[in-house]
This record gives structure tokens, sequence and C-alpha cells, in this order.
């Protein structure tokens, strides 16, 4: 799987080569980061000592550098506050791409001095379930943005996990953009 992801990435990365305008360009390296983001939870899993259980601690880490460097951010200050949280590929795979999503839009639209900057990111156990906060420092959401019906993919990508998760979001927009998601791990009957 890990294998079949990773040429995935590597045709949108030769298709986007034969691309000359900037929207599809951007479109492009969309996917591509949200192949890699799958492609990681797979990795992550096959490094792991229990096949079943990913440690989000090491794959949110991993994630958001990988981020960081595909958006040249260097200069952004990311705060990750993770517990020490193991959790089923079922689960892992949907929040690792809204990490994704959350966490790209902050670097592509929040700053408007590119490399300047604050991320903070938590994971932790909440209420019986667990609490992932994804806030920025930036410029905040536009106003005109519809939060129940988004126009953009990434929004609509992130509600439709969030409720894949079983899932809340609230939404907080003042100084910066706040995303505050609980959920609980997803529990598959193999029967």
């Amino acid at each position: 799987m890990k294998n079949n992801l990773q040429i995935i990435s590597s045709l949108l990365s030769l298709q986007r080569g034969y691309v000359d305008d900037e929207y599809s360009l951007d479109l492009l390296h969309e996917a591509q980061t949200r192949v890699k983001s799958i492609a990681l939870v797979h990795e992550k899993l096959y490094r792991s000592e229990e096949l079943s259980q990913i440690n989000m601690q090491h794959y949110v880490d991993s994630l958001t550098r990988d981020l960081l460097a595909t958006y040249n951010q260097q200069g952004v200050d990311l705060n990750l506050d993770l517990e020490e949280i193991k959790i089923n590929i079922e689960t892992a795979i949907p929040l690792g791409l809204i990490i994704n999503e959350l966490v790209s839009n902050s670097l592509k639209y929040a700053f408007k001095v590119k490399g300047e900057g604050k991320i903070d990111l938590s994971l932790k156990k909440y209420e019986g379930g667990y609490q992932l906060k994804v806030k920025d420092n930036g410029a905040g959401l536009p106003p005109t943005l519809d939060l129940d019906n988004p126009k953009t993919l990434g929004l609509q990508l992130v509600q439709s996990l969030v409720g894949q998760l079983d899932g809340q979001m609230e939404v907080n927009n003042g100084e910066g953009a706040e995303f505050k998601i609980q959920f609980n791990k997803l529990i598959y009957d193999s029967r």
C-alpha cells in the first residue's frame, strides 16, 4: 500500500511538470500532500511494534515537519502539544488528512509575511475520546466564508472527515483561526 501511494505521489509530481497555470499546479500539489499524509500513516504503521496501532505523537510530528518543508515555511513557529496516543489505522487516516488540511491552510493563507507566524496543534484525550486543536495567529478566516457550506475542497474534506470520525467541530475566528474537533476512535466490526 505504501509503495502504491508513493507511486501516486510521484505521478502527481511528474504531472506538475506539464502544467503551466498556477491554479492547476496548486491543485496537483494539494492532492500530492494528501496522498503523502496517507502514505505516512502506512509507513508509521509498518515501523511500529504493534501493527494495529499508530503512535500519533510520532506521526503528527513527521507530518507537520513535512508540511513546513513542503510549503517552505521554516520560519513559522509550530508548537505541538501531543499526548502519547495510539490509534488504529481507520481513525489515523481521516485524522491525518484533517491535520494535513488545517495546517496546510494555515501555511498557505494565514500569514501575510511568508515564514512568520505561529501554529499551535494539540491532540489529547478528552471526555472519553480525543480532541484535536489547530490554531494559528494569522489573518483569520474570511468573513464571507460559510462554514456550513464551504466552497473550498479542503474545508469540505475536513467536514466530511469529521463526520466520518463521528466528531464535532467548533471553529473560532478571532485572533487567527482555531479549529477544535472532538472525536472517538473508530471501531470496525470485522465480521
